[in-house]
């Protein structure tokens, strides 16, 4: 409790975590005298040495520091190698961001890393000298207030398009999804953590069988009843982080749902999981709409409206009866 609350205010003291920073630069960095000075640049990193967070907590990160970057005309690169390469499923369009490891510096004299998570306000981004690499390890969206502080006017779909494109792998497997709601699909997404027993998460409490039963009827309930305000649309994707979910709503004539081992891509290494994270993940930005459904009980994911950020649909969030 303690510890939280000093992070808290540290967080929004200085827009970041300053604490944590001198911890990691204690552990990771160096000062040298004899090594060349390296190239300044804004590196947004998930390498393994910190924090580990869901898929649209990375891309909030991601795009918020590269919007600094744009605006302030610094060099931009991603150095994200866990659980998986972002080139994987991820290829560079306007921008080539990738980086090779004899770029990166760990010399305090020109390298630090810059923590802004959970709490922070994003506030850092202004405290950071321009001419050193920056380090970046953030899930913040701080856009709104690098707009607000530069007189921009970025938009998430902008930059993470410039950033952004599908690799063959991805595409391959859209085209191959598309073929079955080519007629076009309204997206809805669920978030249960644990409660049904079978999604292993950061926290959360497991219901009881009669209890899990209630909530799967309360969701499909839900799903009809969004269905009923889309007559026109033929189908509904339906993406959730609970098997024992997507198979009950599977039996449902208008639900389509994409095949795949269900997992957090932050917890768990398997390649199966993080391509039907990817999938999830693109297919709800092609949809027509996307929708959230949550309980008190479940997490109000930004999964879903990350996604639709990425294009520009429409996103709603809406409570369950």
């Amino acid at each position: 409790m303690i510890k939280n609350i000093v992070y808290r205010l540290i967080s929004k003291l200085f827009g970041g975590d300053i604490l944590s920073e001198f911890i990691f630069i204690r552990k990771y960095y160096h000062l040298s005298l004899r090594e060349k000075k390296p190239s300044s640049m804004i590196i947004y990193c998930l390498d393994g040495k910190d924090f580990t967070t869901g898929f649209a907590d990375r891309l909030r990160g991601i795009i918020s520091s590269y919007a600094f970057a744009k605006a302030n005309d610094l060099h931009f690169k991603i150095n994200h190698n866990v659980p998986f390469k972002m080139e994987k499923y991820f290829q560079p369009n306007s921008i080539d961001w990738r980086i090779s490891d004899n770029e990166l510096s760990y010399n305090l004299l020109y390298a630090n890393p810059v923590f802004m998570l959970d709490y922070a306000s994003g506030k850092r981004f202004f405290y950071m000298i321009k001419k050193r690499q920056h380090h970046i390890y953030s899930n913040i969206n701080a856009i709104n207030l690098i707009n607000k502080h530069y007189n921009k006017s970025y938009h998430f779909s902008d930059l993470f398009n410039e950033l952004f494109k599908p690799s063959d792998i991805i595409i391959n497997q859209i085209q191959h999804y598309r073929k079955f709601i080519n007629e076009g699909y309204i997206s809805i997404s669920f978030r249960f953590m644990q409660l049904l027993g079978d999604f292993k998460d950061i926290r959360g409490a497991i219901l009881n069988e009669s209890e899990q039963k209630e909530l799967i009827s309360k969701c499909i309930s839900f799903i009809n009843k969004i269905h009923n305000q889309h007559l026109n649309i033929p189908y509904i994707l339906v993406t959730a982080d609970s098997t024992k979910f997507i198979l009950e709503v599977k039996k449902i004539s208008y639900v389509f749902t994409i095949p795949g081992k269900i997992g957090h891509i932050g917890l768990v290494s398997d390649d199966d999981v993080q391509m039907k994270t990817m999938l999830d993940f693109y297919m709800i930005s092609q949809a027509k709409k996307a929708y959230l459904g949550y309980t008190k009980e479940m997490y109000k994911s930004n999964f879903a409206k990350v996604a639709a950020l990425t294009t520009n649909i429409s996103f709603e969030k809406i409570p369950i009866d």
